[in-house]
């Protein structure tokens, strides 16, 4: 894939999920969380991913994080 034709896709896909991602920077902006009490964004964040089709690991190491995959991935 050429990089003109990745950037396409990915341009695509940010126009579609504009609305959404507004929405997005909207809630986690409206409930400011400082230094580890990140809890609304953590579960804003995580819910936003998986309706993307992200696989989500909610509370990973850290209450306040996660870890999102996309696709098939093997661990080495």
């Amino acid at each position: 894939m050429s990089d003109d034709n990745f950037k396409n896709i990915v341009s695509h896909a940010i126009e579609e999920a504009a609305a959404d991602l507004n929405q997005l920077s909207q809630q986690i902006w409206s409930h400011p969380e400082l230094n580890y009490q990140e809890y609304h964004a953590h579960d804003t964040l995580c819910e936003f991913l998986q309706k993307y089709g992200f696989n989500v690991e909610r509370k990973y190491l850290l209450d306040t994080a996660f870890r999102a995959t996309f696709g098939n991935i093997e661990q080495v």
